[in-house]
């Protein structure tokens, strides 16, 4: 795979990039001691941080440096949502392992790492990339990340989970391109998705929904719920056409409308401003959510999920994440949140896209069905 160019950036980090970086309150003051002492040079706990910054900045610098500068200014990755794609078409591992080799050796020459990993008829393909974004600072332009793309064997089909991003959709399409081609057949693809549903009522059913029909798991609470309107686009003629100053002001006034809303607290979905922004426009859908379900058997703990489209106007790119557990011990949930396990993950991440994809289909068919 092409990775896109990037530039213009700078090609060394100035004095004036190492002073500002190690000023920054991430940069402590054992990192700057630490520094010195890779020189040789010892200094005083007391002495003040600017002080240490001013002299270091001045110094011949490394790339060693800027490495370690960097790490500690580095933005930290947090656990991405996830997409699924569900492969219709009948298909044995060796195929997609074939496929996912030649994709390897494609990305191994890019500089990506790659790890390919196999249980049985289930494959897992995990690259490390790093992506480059020159609108921040020197020292936090590239962030190192891990992509991960899933096939699980499901009955005669293969559920595709994969991190939600633009090169990872890449990386999974270039996959799928492959087992075509080697095996000259056209993959059949389900994914969730309420493009053809036109109405928005039916869109946040979909959600509401969704927010219930979590097998296994009754609904605790909503506490988050974003609301989003389409916006008409302007046309070419508007915009060529030439409008006096009380026009255009006229216009600005008259186009004046609120596109996204954003509640939090606490059973958002039944809330009073919830009902007052649907009254007063029936054009706003719900487009993402965050709710707390919990085990109706088990252990009772209660587990915090994200769900959302990617594309607001056309609810397509639906992903998912599964935030955290608040635990339930003797009987109390605690109010600290833990990462979920490995395995709570997987459950989790099934039962979703079970549930989101019957609530799309039941979407689907109320949207097509003729009223009486």
């Amino acid at each position: 795979m092409k990775k896109p160019p990037h530039g213009p950036s700078i090609y060394y980090a100035t004095d004036k990039n190492v002073f500002d970086a190690l000023n920054q309150h991430r940069v402590d003051q054992a990192t700057i001691r630490q520094l010195f002492a890779d020189r040789n040079v010892l200094v005083s706990k007391h002495t003040d941080k600017s002080e240490l910054a001013k002299y270091f900045s001045r110094l011949v610098h490394d790339y060693q440096d800027h490495q370690r500068i960097a790490t500690r200014l580095g933005v930290a990755n947090r656990r991405e949502k996830v997409t699924a794609v569900e492969i219709t078409t009948p298909l044995k591992v060796d195929q997609i392992e074939t496929a996912i080799s030649s994709i390897k050796a494609e990305l191994e020459k890019e500089g990506d790492v790659v790890l390919v990993t196999r249980d049985g008829d289930d494959i897992s393909l995990i690259v490390q990339y790093s992506e480059v974004d020159y609108a921040k600072t020197e020292f936090k332009q590239v962030q190192h990340k891990d992509g991960v793309i899933q096939f699980k064997k499901e009955s005669d089909t293969y559920v595709v989970r994969s991190s939600q991003n633009e090169y990872v959709n890449k990386v999974r399409e270039a996959v799928f391109s492959s087992v075509e081609k080697k095996n000259s057949i056209k993959l059949e693809r389900r994914v969730v998705s309420l493009y053809d549903v036109v109405l928005p009522s039916l869109r946040s059913e979909f959600f509401y929904n969704l927010i219930h029909g979590i097998e296994g798991m009754g609904k605790h609470d909503v506490t988050e719920l974003y609301v989003y309107r389409n916006t008409p686009e302007a046309s070419d003629e508007d915009d060529e056409e030439e409008l006096s100053d009380e026009d255009a002001r006229n216009n600005e006034v008259q186009d004046s409308r609120i596109e996204r809303i954003a509640l939090r607290g606490k059973g958002v979905e039944q809330s009073q401003e919830l009902k007052d922004i649907i009254s007063k426009s029936a054009d706003f859908y719900t487009i993402r959510t965050v709710w707390k379900v919990r085990e109706a058997m088990g252990e009772g703990h209660v587990f915090e999920l994200d769900a959302h489209f990617a594309s607001a106007r056309d609810c397509t790119g639906f992903s998912y994440l599964v935030r955290g557990v608040y635990p339930c011990e003797d009987g109390v949930i605690s109010k600290k949140r833990r990462s979920p396990r490995t395995d709570e993950v997987e459950r989790l991440s099934s039962l979703i896209e079970k549930a989101s994809k019957r609530c799309a289909e039941d979407i689907w068919t109320k949207s097509t069905t003729p009223k009486t």
